[in-house]
């Protein structure tokens, strides 16, 4: 990716393995040394659990522990909802986006449905990942950066799914965890 902060949203399909793909990227930024925080399990690397709901609330105390790290976000729509805009949790969380790289944060997050996210979130995003499973357990990666020339395509990577399975548990639920106001 070519921005030094990017905010990542991982798309596709059920199954398409963006789970997957962003459970690769923590354990590359882990093996790099970053602070991982995240909405689900990760298994064999420290993290810490981040209720997206929490993420504005943490960024702007006075001595963040969200600095120089990785976020996390599962299931992005659940909490990022366009329809829920209103919400001033979710108006801070756009507030949020627009202050990661201030903050040295890498965001990753995953959607099936990106144009029901909130718009700030939307506008702000750097990079895209386009996944698609080519066959079991084999998934296709297709790389974009918002910025750059050719509709921003960079390049297309695969991976096995079978080397980060052991890291996350598939069949964990993310739980919507904003509540209206």
């Amino acid at each position: 990716m070519y921005n030094k902060f990017p905010r990542v949203c991982i798309l596709g399909d059920t199954g398409d393995g963006k789970t997957t793909v962003m459970t690769a990227l923590a354990l590359q930024y882990y093996n790099e040394g970053k602070k991982i925080y995240s909405n689900y399990t990760l298994k064999g690397i420290e993290w810490e659990y981040l209720d997206p709901k929490d993420i504005a609330d943490l960024m702007f105390q006075d001595n963040s522990p969200l600095y120089d790290c990785v976020i996390l976000t599962d299931e992005a729509h659940m909490d990022l909802g366009k329809f829920s805009s209103f919400s001033k949790k979710v108006q801070d969380l756009g507030e949020f986006a627009t202050q990661t790289r201030k903050r040295k944060i890498i965001w990753l997050y995953t959607t099936q449905v990106f144009n029901n996210l909130v718009k700030t979130v939307r506008d702000l995003t750097t990079n895209f990942i386009y996944c698609s499973q080519v066959q079991d357990d084999y998934f296709k990666l297709e790389n974009y950066n918002r910025s750059t020339r050719a509709n921003g395509y960079i390049r297309t990577h695969y991976l096995s799914g079978k080397l980060v399975y052991p890291h996350f548990d598939t069949e964990e639920i993310i739980k919507k965890t904003l509540k209206k106001e």
